[in-house]
């Protein structure tokens, strides 16, 4: 036998079939590592868990293959369990998850290989040249996009992921064992309906990765939910909060007010230096916006004490009365998200000319249209008709657009968001109850929030 001979006997050998099975295996499951916290000594224990791991897959694998063949591939199913475990943190459910998605396309990228050899003539449990060539370049390809499209998702979620799908991680891994039990004896392209078989196979891969990504998202929509009703519960706290400050401060421009009377009777030098602490300390009370709708001059009123502070212009144009048939926790939480992420922006611009922000808010027929806009100097990047947000702690910010345009689209309107030449520009259209369309004869109330001198 020549040195050729010998190697390719090897190759089409017990041993061979078994390493490489367990190899790629271990190859993809150690892909999705990359979502969870290495733990110390990482590449110890990889080093360590790779070994032992192909050891032991081919050993029980040789052994199977005698006494139960039908279980000789699925053994290395059930090693590879430990892997991810071994070398990282993370919840076991989520490892779980993860292991059973990597066997599958693992599964789905030898299925697609061999129908590809097949169908070039080859037999798929021989090894030649060309196949194996064949097949690497498909099994790479398969693997590239399949993480392409699942590593995203599973760092978007950052855990969780298994926890929530138990019952289909057990349906998977049932159906895994079938189908590793079926491929047992249709596996040569003599086998009967060899072809079917395969497609089968590819449709039973593709069918548990939909299964198990297709949820994300709807898990997704949960979370952001669930976030969003948190933020609206905020926003009706807050709401109360500032409601209660400007109670307040109407109480403490009174009481000012009162004691400008009681300063007549002091000397001239002390009368005017009096006088002018009082006017100063009662001027806080311009800020104070009379829109014709309580919720949001309780916001308005907020917002230009801190525009003032900021050094930032805010000038509106307001039809209070336009706003009536909204929930006034809406429209604390609509304005207020606007109004706070134009201030984040105009904020840090160091020409004081551009730290301008406008707000309008007209009625126009059955229509009532609100608009913000604000230089911006920062590129915005957009997603799904959004901007993305620039803060760090995404899990935190970047909300705020969302709960915008859930609140237009409750009321049946529609949020657009626009960014050009350093303008970004937000519009919201929401149609007017028929009932409430018609409003009250009166004008909207302007008014501006001047940078504090």
């Amino acid at each position: 036998m020549s040195f050729w001979d010998g190697i390719s006997e090897f190759l089409n050998g017990d041993i061979f079939g078994y390493l490489l099975h367990a190899a790629e295996v271990a190859v993809a499951i150690l892909i999705f590592g990359v979502v969870f916290q290495k733990r110390k000594k990482f590449v110890l224990r990889i080093v360590l868990t790779l070994v032992l791991f192909l050891a032991a897959s081919t050993a029980l694998g040789l052994l199977l293959g005698k006494y139960l063949p039908y279980f000789r591939y699925f053994i290395s199913f059930v090693l590879s369990l430990g892997i991810l475990p071994v070398c990282f943190k993370a919840n076991y459910w989520d490892e779980l998850f993860c292991t059973i998605t990597a066997v599958v396309i693992q599964n789905l990228s030898y299925s697609l290989a061999c129908i590809v050899a097949a169908a070039c003539g080859w037999d798929p449990v021989e090894i030649t040249l060309y196949s194996a060539l064949v097949e690497a370049v498909l099994y790479v390809a398969v693997h590239l996009v399949c993480f392409r499209i699942c590593l995203p998702k599973l760092k978007t979620d950052k855990g969780g992921f298994g926890v929530e799908r138990i019952s289909l991680i057990i349906l998977a891994f049932v159906m895994l064992l079938v189908v590793y039990i079926l491929q047992y004896d249709k596996q040569s392209l003599e086998a009967y309906e060899y072809f079917s078989w395969r497609i089968m196979f590819i449709v039973f891969d593709l069918l548990v990765l939909f299964m198990f990504f297709a949820m994300y998202d709807k898990g997704q929509l949960k979370k952001e939910n669930e976030i969003l009703d948190n933020m609206q519960r905020s926003a009706a706290t807050q709401y109360e909060m500032d409601q209660r400050s400007i109670e307040l401060i109407n109480i403490k421009c009174h009481d000012l007010k009162n004691q400008l009377e009681s300063i007549r009777d002091l000397s001239i030098e002390e009368k005017d230096s009096a006088i002018s602490d009082a006017e100063n300390a009662v001027m806080i009370y311009e800020s104070i916006a009379k829109t014709g709708n309580k919720s949001l001059d309780v916001l308005l009123s907020n917002k230009c004490l801190v525009c003032e502070k900021s050094g930032i212009r805010l000038t509106y144009v307001v039809d209070g009365d336009a706003l009536d048939f909204m929930n006034p926790v809406d429209i604390f939480s609509l304005f207020g998200n606007a109004l706070d992420n134009a201030i984040r922006a105009v904020a840090d611009i160091e020409d004081e000319h551009k730290r301008v922000i406008r707000m309008e808010c007209r009625r126009r027929g059955q229509f009532l249209f609100i608009s913000f806009e604000n230089y911006c100097e920062k590129n915005v990047r957009f997603r799904n008709g959004l901007p993305v947000t620039s803060q760090e702690d995404t899990n935190v910010h970047g909300y705020g657009m969302l709960s915008m345009r859930r609140t237009a689209e409750s009321y049946g309107g529609v949020m657009d968001v626009q960014f050009r030449d350093s303008i970004f520009s937000l519009s919201i259209t929401v149609p007017i109850p028929s009932d409430k369309a018609a409003g009250p004869d009166r004008p909207p109330e302007t008014g501006r929030a001047r940078p504090a001198a």
